[in-house]
């Protein structure tokens, strides 16, 4: 296709080789003239659509698809075959709007390939110089690939450039820079002044970096690319007349508060986190990134960072002791809270009231409407430190340490309902009022120079001389805010109760040769999707700071590794810790799911006591105690993934890591180089943004196009996809030999012919078959999904043999309930079948060792397999179509009934079904555990052990 240029004016009249050589010239050249009528299909009069106001009826308003999130592993009983329904219409918001502001004009000056070219300089941090190289080549490529005699010219070639291109395009509105602020510790309220001098030699900046939260938050609220999707309201989700908990807006805080604010005011639901990072190899270099996003964003969209949802907003001061002592002075703690409060009333200053009354704002949103808005903070995403420093409560051997509530330090092991002390630990929660009264209380001493009275106040209530920044914000509780943390919590517990085991292990003589046997025993276990590889060892002691992910994959297989080595008390309390892992963080609940969850919690804290003596702080532990909040902080804002300090985690390699690359580590401009980054990158983001589609909606319409699924591919053909004549397969391996027999046997039960009959009057198929190594899958998942799913059977597979066990189902669509039915496959085969009349089809089959489930108890809680007795004529073998198997699954040899005592060749007795091992397995599970006398275990004193 060639194409002239559309402008008569224009001297250039070669043709072009492509649109896009035609669009690169028309940018370079005629840039500030309008587009002829001629060009494309642009018609001369102005079609801009019409923005309904205020006063706009219901039939002019947009309507919005609205968007499921929900659990796709969940188990597949008939409840959860209803879909979500979601009580809530968004058109029920039109008296919200208080009036149409003019839609976001978006400029464009860079072509594609200057936005490619600026989005990977300001990626990969480049230098003036360094990115002048680059356009430099770029502009000789548009030369010599450019067909006539004018140039394609870029329009940028240096970074300045293409810096002051992105300002001058960019809408006022949405240009949101930082602002920095040199802390004058003078200032500083409760701050020590008499320690002022030793503070400033110890901490080497004292820069604030931060943005106003208001712009910010209007500027996500506004963003096009999440209009569309852009929540309003809270809504209840239900699934079967069931109420279930997924996003924010299904919790009950947001109900609770919208019930509360005046008609048709949206709730801005900001989500703020903060984490301080080391960004620099030498681990000497930190930055402490507060982050914001808005709970109005659906989940889907704003937990991926392509979607740039959650934004910096702010760079706090790095304080860390670097004075002339190891470590720091008691009042250094004290002076940190005194700074960090300050910078976070700097902060959140824009949304503060004099008054104490709840401030309401008119913000754009989306469509460019004007909305009544109350800010709100849902949740703040932190780990146990920084928890403490946001409620200003001490560490360490204190009283009471937990920033959320009042529960001794000393009963964090025990549950919510323990009897000892008569208290209910749900009914003693921090709250704003209490913790302002000591504060009060103290600064009254503190006046009257009565510092030991001050100082006795402070140690009761384990606090500092601090006033909380948020105390003067509405609708800001951070006693409220804060929430349960998966990746710290969760995680830490597990390393904390391995490391107990291994410690116990290695107190008994020859404890090192069980740790060794359990290492070996990791490495004998067949590969997984998702299976973290343990080449160095596989417990705590051989892992050097185990990430999130390789702790929940140490912990898929830790039972079926360890089971016969420990003690069955041991054993128990890990599997009923697992299964709660499993229910917390699933992507759905109810109150069904949450009262299993609570139960699984509470059998663990009653089978963990024999965990105490091998535990340094005797599991008075604060990350212990918080597994008790889950169940509420899932009611009030929804699934754990909302609130996952993951999603911070994440954002520092692209906030914060990233921008240091580029940095001068020793200048004390190292904030402002950071913010800098931070600034242009969002420009570029949001002057060339994507619209985002929720990934349901994309799979859905996917789905509903295709109507063949589940859909079964066998690929990895042997012998270069050729069919062979049968006796060549039967050759390759002894399991083969009653191959032939089994097929003809399956093909007899197809065409329903009873069974047995003499064999040459059996069904035929063609004497040559075609063999393959892989089955893929495509299907439905029980909310209509796609889901995808690979099984294995190969003889070879790098260098190792490979044959994947399998759930099978009664039918083609039908799904067994629970796992009566599993499988080994041995070989994926096609064949040419002849039916009675005589046509000739494929049909993809795999021979199968089929096993069947033991009813007996077992120390993991997973479920044993054994052979089948009725099948010894063929060694359990039977040939299925590929269409009956459901899924991959992951199946481990119990190496306690190794048959020779080799537990690395076996055989073995029976195997067992790992459904630790994913969240749709294990919700397919059946934990049956053995029972333990009360005279056989160790109790906590005033707790009464109770069976399952």
């Amino acid at each position: 296709m060639t194409e002239k240029c559309p402008y008569p004016e224009c001297n250039n009249r070669g043709l072009f080789k492509s649109s896009f050589a035609l669009d690169q010239h028309i940018t370079a050249m005629h840039s500030a003239a309008p587009l002829p009528i001629s060009y494309g299909n642009i018609s001369p009069a102005s079609t801009q659509p019409t923005i309904p106001g205020p006063q706009a009826d219901s039939a002019s308003f947009p309507q919005y698809m609205e968007c499921d999130y929900t659990d796709y592993d969940e188990e597949p009983d008939q409840s959860a075959q209803v879909p979500i329904e979601k009580n809530y219409q968004r058109t029920t918001f039109e008296q919200a709007i208080v009036g149409a502001s003019e839609r976001r004009v978006i400029k464009r000056s860079l072509c594609t390939t200057g936005k490619d070219l600026a989005v990977y300089a300001l990626d990969h941090g480049l230098s003036t110089a360094e990115y002048a190289q680059i356009a430099k080549i770029v502009q000789q490529a548009f030369d010599e690939g450019h067909a006539s005699t004018q140039h394609i010219m870029l329009q940028v070639n240096t970074m300045g450039k293409m810096k002051q291109i992105l300002n001058s395009d960019a809408d006022p509105c949405a240009t949101i820079p930082f602002e920095y602020y040199d802390l004058d510790l003078g200032q500083i309220e409760d701050f020590p002044y008499e320690h002022e001098a030793t503070f400033r030699e110890a901490v080497h900046s004292l820069t604030l970096g931060y943005r106003n939260i208001v712009d910010l938050c209007q500027h996500l609220f506004s963003h096009p690319a999440f209009s569309k999707e852009m929540i309003l309201s809270a809504r209840q989700w239900n699934r079967g007349g069931t109420r279930v908990y997924g996003d924010v807006d299904s919790g009950t805080w947001w109900e609770d508060l919208q019930n509360q604010l005046p008609d048709h005011y949206v709730v801005l639901s900001i989500i703020l986190a903060s984490d301080q990072t080391v960004v620099s190899g030498n681990f000497r270099h930190k930055a402490w990134p507060v982050y914001l996003t808005l709970g109005n964003i659906p989940a889907s969209t704003r937990e991926k960072l392509k979607n740039n949802a959650r934004r910096v907003l702010a760079f706090l001061p790095c304080i860390d002791w670097n004075g002339p002592t190891a470590t720091a002075p008691s009042w250094f703690v004290a002076a940190k809270h005194a700074v960090i409060h300050h910078c976070l009333k700097k902060i959140l200053a824009y949304f503060k009231s004099e008054d104490g009354s709840v401030p309401a704002y008119e913000l754009k949103g989306p469509e460019g409407l004007m909305y009544r808005c109350v800010p709100a903070l849902a949740c703040y995403m932190a780990d146990l430190p920084e928890q403490r420093l946001l409620s200003i409560v001490r560490s360490g051997t204190s009283t009471y340490t937990c920033p959320r509530c009042l529960v001794p330090t000393c009963l964090f092991h025990a549950p919510y309902d323990w009897p000892g002390d008569g208290d209910n630990a749900s009914s003693i929660q921090r709250t704003e009022t209490y913790m302002k009264s000591i504060y009060e209380i103290a600064k009254s001493y503190q006046l009257q120079g009565e510092k030991q009275k001050m100082a006795k106040v402070l140690k009761d209530n384990s606090t500092h001389m601090v006033k909380n920044a948020f105390w003067d914000m509405p609708l800001f509780d951070i006693y409220k805010a804060l929430s349960v943390d998966d990746l710290h919590q969760l995680g830490g517990i597990y390393k904390h109760l391995v490391q107990c085991i291994e410690r116990m292990l290695l107190s008994q003589n020859g404890g090192s040769l069980v740790i060794k046997q359990i290492n070996q025993r990791a490495s004998f276990l067949s590969p997984f999707p998702g299976l973290h590889a343990f080449k160095s060892g596989y417990m705590i002691s051989f892992l050097k700071n185990p990430t999130f992910s390789e702790l929940k994959s140490h912990m898929a297989i830790f039972l079926s590794c360890v089971h016969d080595l420990i003690p069955l008390q041991m054993a128990i309390a890990i599997r009923h810790f697992i299964d709660f892992f499993q229910q917390a963080v699933a992507k759905e609940h109810s109150e069904r799911t949450l009262a299993e969850m609570d139960q699984s919690l509470l059998l663990f804290s009653r089978y963990n006591a024999i965990f105490e003596q091998w535990s340094p702080s005797n599991l008075q532990f604060p990350k212990l105690h918080a597994l008790w909040k889950y169940s509420s902080d899932i009611r009030k804002y929804g699934v754990i993934g909302n609130y996952s300090t993951n999603h911070s985690e994440r954002q520092h390699r692209t906030d914060a890591k990233k921008p240091a690359e580029r940095v001068n580590y020793a200048s004390e401009k190292f904030v402002e180089q950071l913010g800098s980054y931070i600034y242009y990158r969002d420009l570029l983001s949001d002057q060339y943004w994507e619209e985002c589609t929720t990934l349901w909606m994309a799979d859905k319409a996917r789905i509903d196009n295709n109507t063949n699924l589940p859909s079964f591919t066998l690929e990895s053909h042997s012998d270069n996809g050729l069919f062979l004549p049968l006796q060549q397969i039967l050759l390759k391996d002894p399991t083969y030999k009653s191959l032939e027999t089994l097929t003809r046997t399956y093909l007899d039960y197809c065409l329903g012919n009873n069974y047995p009959k003499q064999l040459k009057k059996y069904p035929r198929f063609s004497s040559k078959v075609r063999t393959s190594g892989k089955l893929s899958i495509v299907g439905k998942d029980i909310d209509g999904d796609i889901v995808y799913d690979t099984v294995r059977a190969s003889p070879n597979f790098y260098g190792a043999t490979r044959y994947d066990f399998v759930l099978l189902r009664k039918s083609s669509n039908t799904l067994l309930n629970g796992i009566s039915n599993v499988g080994q496959v041995l070989l994926f085969y096609t064949i040419e079948s002849i039916n009675g009349d005589g046509v000739k089809k494929n049909e993809d089959l795999c021979l199968i060792r089929l096993y069947e489930r033991s009813s007996l108890p077992h120390a993991s809680g997973l479920q044993p397999i054994i052979t089948p007795t009725d099948s010894i004529s063929f060694e359990g073998l039977s040939v299925k179509p590929v269409s009956m198997i459901a899924h991959a699954i992951h199946v481990v040899p119990d190496f306690s009934t190794a048959l020779n005592g080799v537990e690395s060749e076996g055989p073995y007795e029976q195997y067992l079904i790992n459904h630790d091992i994913s969240p749709r397995l294990w919700s397919l599970g059946n934990t049956n555990l053995p029972m333990l006398e009360d005279d056989e275990g160790i109790w906590w004193n005033g707790m009464v052990e109770q069976q399952d």
